[in-house]
């Protein structure tokens, strides 16, 4: 884990030396599960340009639900129906044959109230073919679902930051995320160890 209150540039900068401790250059293969968002997509650029990217798969499917809602409405069993078929098909088949699907619907009804929001949802997935193809992820056992990320926001943040009763600074925030950080990554010993370096050198600089 790593963990941070920084805007993305600083945050990808301080990111780098537990991407160097863990050995992240020298890794065979590297995959990141992410949406795609710009700024993250920046942060995998700088650290590992050359990781295999993935879409959450959770994502890809709101995307393709919103298409879903907008044209057969949220509540309707023909939408149900249709999203069911919808969902294994994206987690099946090649991805251009989901994304082809939701431009024929697209065009079968011209001039939709919600027209701009169905663009865009298929734009989002058309720009991102290569991160949604599920079927081959799972061929070759990539993980396609951010679960493991998003449960490390509960296991190293809010278990400190958000249980009731829990009090912080701002200007303490980001010295007592440092200190969950290595005691999630069992880091303890080594990260005490150069803590009280610093602080040695801060408190009794060495004269020339």
């Amino acid at each position: 884990y790593f963990s941070r209150v920084e805007n993305a540039d600083v945050f990808s900068r301080s990111a780098l030396v537990e991407w160097h401790r863990r050995g992240g250059v020298n890794a065979h293969t590297l995959v990141a599960v992410l949406v795609g968002a710009l700024w993250i997509q920046s942060f995998i650029d700088f650290l590992c340009p050359q990781a295999i990217r993935v879409i959450d798969f959770a994502l890809a499917l709101e995307y393709v639900a919103a298409v879903g809602r907008a044209i057969h409405g949220a509540e309707t069993d023909a939408f149900q129906q249709w999203f069911a078929r919808m969902f294994k098909q994206l987690g099946r088949q090649p991805p251009h044959r989901t994304v082809n699907e939701l431009r024929l619907l697209q065009r079968q009804h011209p001039d939709h109230p919600e027209e701009e929001a169905i663009e865009l949802a298929i734009r989002y997935l058309e720009k991102r073919l290569l991160m949604i193809d599920y079927p081959h992820f799972r061929r070759r056992q990539i993980p396609i679902g951010s679960g493991n990320v998003e449960s490390g926001h509960k296991v190293v943040m809010q278990q400190r930051m958000k249980q009731a009763g829990m009090r912080w600074a701002a200007e303490n925030l980001n010295p007592m995320l440092a200190l969950r950080v290595a005691l999630c990554n069992q880091t303890c010993h080594a990260s005490w160890r150069e803590i009280e370096r610093h602080v040695r050198r801060e408190k009794y600089p060495v004269k020339a």
